[in-house]
């Protein structure tokens, strides 16, 4: 039993890593490639930058 624990555990905690991982490339992408997508005048690519930052936590802390 505690052996299936540990091994669940494990499996979502590289679950876990990879979706961080992805997310990273995912506002990488929109930072770097920011001029080919269209977006309002306001947003530049700072705030790609500031929403990661912003909406990273949420989901990291969302249960």
């Amino acid at each position: 039993m505690n052996t299936e624990n540990n091994q669940h555990q494990t499996w979502l905690l590289i679950l876990l890593a990879m979706n961080i991982f992805a997310s990273i490339l995912h506002y990488t992408d929109n930072f770097i490639f920011f001029d080919n997508y269209p977006a309002p005048n306001w947003m530049n690519t700072h705030s790609v930058y500031i929403a990661w930052l912003i909406l990273t936590p949420f989901g990291l802390a969302r249960k």
